[in-house]
């Protein structure tokens, strides 16, 4: 991995593949990818005759794909004027007419939590004010003090709770044009299942335009997390199997999303005490799990934690729980 990360990018940005040939390879440390333009490669999902990884040791995250940041604000903080931006808005007024950003740049526009907010979603003795959600959009136009973005917004703006604030934000800490591929997972995990909620295969944080594909999981508490800092990333055609067993208060996920504009489709899970998919405190949204086929007993899945926004969940085949006596639930 770090030869290939030394490599020069080629016109399209990628630097090269590390292939692994089928066998087993045992890992007792855990790998990071952390350039552009890395792919790393198995020979094979099927356990018999692919690339397998072994791993054995505590629960840890054993694959880490990662950038230095996700996004940093640049120049003046704007707020927005109107008394209501509705859900799924395109266009928005701020406090100024020539602000500091133009077409095509790139913009958050951000949601606080405040003190009067979660007072009225009942919600003062488990919450406390914050940054909120953090959307980012591309400006598509400009007219006077109305700015118009790339995709609607997934949280109405309202000026009743709180005042949304705009302002323009540079990415160039991410990496993109990573992909893992074509391989299978297996935990041998010493600390399980005490320790379950700690470990997970593969994260991918401040990451844009990559992905994970054709990937076998089993023993593993957590699977595959598109964490904070994701954008535009998609893992498709995963299996998530066989997890370490957890508890009904303390259930490992298959499937995460903390980023924003990710994509999980096409992905199976089976298994015992397991969430399928889960987002995470203040995830931004959209994004999208699609064509899901699951089973086991005691599974869930769903939304995580506090306020995340603008999830669609779409074909998600449950089957009827094994053991009988729960209603997997979504």
């Amino acid at each position: 991995i770090n030869f290939v990360s030394a490599l020069t990018p080629d016109a399209n940005g990628f630097r090269g593949a590390v292939l692994l040939n089928p066998g087993v390879y045992q890992i007792a440390g855990t790998l990071t990818i952390k350039s552009n333009g890395v792919v790393l490669r198995g020979s094979g999902d099927d356990i018999n005759t692919g690339t397998v990884l072994q791993v054995t040791g505590d629960a840890r995250t054993v694959l880490t794909v990662t950038g230095a940041g996700s996004w940093s604000k640049t120049g003046s903080t704007y707020t927005i004027t109107d008394g209501y931006v509705p859900l799924g808005a395109t266009n928005f007024h701020i406090n100024s007419s020539s602000p500091g950003f133009a077409v095509g740049s790139t913009i958050v526009i951000q949601r606080p939590w405040t003190q009067p907010w979660i007072d009225a979603i009942g919600m003062s003795n488990y919450w406390s004010p914050a940054s909120g959600l953090e959307m980012e959009r591309t400006v598509t136009a400009i007219s006077g003090n109305q700015i118009t973005i790339d995709i609607p917004l997934v949280n109405p703006i309202e000026s009743q709770w709180t005042t949304g604030e705009v302002y323009q934000v540079t990415d160039t800490r991410r990496i993109e044009k990573v992909g893992v591929e074509n391989l299978c997972a297996v935990g041998q995990i010493a600390d399980y299942p005490g320790n379950i909620l700690t470990g997970v295969f593969a994260t991918f944080n401040n990451v844009k335009n990559s992905w994970a594909r054709d990937i076998f999981l089993s023993g593993w508490g957590n699977g595959i997390s598109l964490g904070g800092g994701s954008k535009c990333c998609t893992v498709q055609d995963c299996i998530y199997t066989n997890p370490a067993t957890g508890t009904a208060s303390a259930a490992p996920a298959a499937w995460t999303i903390s980023g924003a504009q990710d994509l999980f489709q096409r992905c199976d899970s089976g298994g015992g005490y397991y969430h399928i998919m889960v987002t995470q405190n203040s995830t931004p949204g959209p994004n999208v799990f699609l064509n899901f086929n699951c089973s086991g007993t005691h599974y869930n899945g769903g939304p995580h934690q506090r306020w995340a926004a603008g999830a669609l969940h779409d074909n998600i085949v449950m089957g009827a729980d094994t053991q009988g006596g729960y209603t997997p639930y979504l």
